[in-house]
């Protein structure tokens, strides 16, 4: 018997916020449902930039994200965010705490779905290195076979 993909209560994720300005312009941002850039043209994706005419950059966010929530997110990062991975302006600095380890400095949101035999975080947000080493425990763990059923249950 496979063990399904744990994901997280959306409401337990800080409120997502609109997109960030245009880091280049300062114009306001625009958030697209496409499908030209998929893999599979059946399936929508969203992205996230700038589409101000004059914007010298025009940038937008390569990877085409499965949530509006996800694309905002990842506009709104930027390389001097204390969290990678999410942007700054949704976390107060008491709100950093590891969900694995219980302690403070928390720099991403975890991962939603987990391995068989995973410890699930307490919390949305991990220290990248604990995540990768519970990560890591729980796949040595299991088999080939254990692997690849699991797997098979995520969609």
């Amino acid at each position: 018997m496979t063990t399904p993909a744990i994901i997280p209560d959306a409401s337990a994720l800080p409120p997502v916020v609109g997109p960030a300005p245009c880091p280049f312009c300062g114009s306001e941002a625009s958030v697209l449902l496409t499908w030209e850039t998929n893999d599979d043209p059946r399936l929508p994706g969203w992205h996230c930039g700038c589409l101000e005419p004059d914007c010298d950059m025009n940038p937008f966010t390569k990877t085409r994200w499965k949530t509006e929530r996800e694309a905002i997110e990842s506009w709104n990062r930027r390389s001097n965010d204390k969290l990678r991975g999410s942007p700054s302006v949704l976390l107060d600095s008491d709100e950093d705490i590891c969900g694995l380890c219980g302690k403070p400095g928390a720099d991403k949101y975890a991962h939603p779905v987990h391995w068989p035999g995973e410890q699930v975080p307490d919390g949305p947000l991990v220290h990248a290195d604990c995540e990768a080493e519970e990560c890591r425990r729980a796949h040595a763990a299991l088999t080939d076979k254990q692997r690849r059923d699991f797997l098979g249950t995520i969609k």
